[in-house]
């Protein structure tokens, strides 16, 4: 089998964690899994139904795995942002210590491929659900932030008010527009 594309992509991983992606790969191969690439990510099939998905980051390796949605391990995160709908989860590694953990993942989700006990398919509508609530998540905090900033904005201004000169006019008082500003 030729994973010359894998192992291409491999190469252009974090050198960091380039060792990680490998050892993850060959575990992958090991496993009897077909190798592909995409522009994102390497997927892993056995039999044509997908087994995992690995990702390169700056600061780690993501994999994609076809596990039970409420398998707990540390490295586990949900993996609804990645939207397979047969892969829930998805393992994060970093160091030597979060590979011993996933390749014994790497190897239940081939498995479970493999036995035909991962029956999970997302529709659509869970995708759809789960964007609007990141999305109104993302906003929450952005709101939050900006009132955090406004806050400390104006007690910086109340406490020292001959050092905080850009927001204030006149005679030490703040200027109705830059208040404004603040507070939305």
């Amino acid at each position: 089998m030729d994973d010359s594309e894998a192992q291409e992509y491999i190469a252009g991983v974090n050198k960091k964690y380039r060792n990680l992606a490998a050892s993850l790969h060959q575990c992958f191969v090991a496993q009897g899994c077909l190798s592909y690439v995409k522009t994102i990510y390497v997927g892993y099939e056995v039999e044509g139904k997908m087994v995992a998905a690995l990702y390169r980051h700056e600061d780690r390796v993501e994999i994609a795995l076809a596990l039970d949605e409420n398998h707990i391990s540390q490295i586990l995160i949900d993996a609804t942002h990645l939207t397979w709908r047969t892969m829930p989860v998805a393992a994060v590694v970093r160091n030597d210590d979060d590979l011993k953990k996933s390749l014994h993942l790497v190897v239940e989700a081939c498995n479970r491929v493999k036995t035909g006990k991962n029956t999970l398919s997302r529709s659509n509508a869970f995708f759809a659900e789960a964007k609007k609530k990141r999305m109104l998540s993302d906003q929450i905090l952005k709101k939050k932030k900006k009132r955090r900033l406004a806050d400390a904005t104006l007690r910086r201004s109340k406490s020292s008010p001959a050092k905080n000169n850009s927001i204030k006019s006149g005679k030490g008082k703040v200027n109705p527009t830059i208040r404004k500003k603040i507070t939305e």
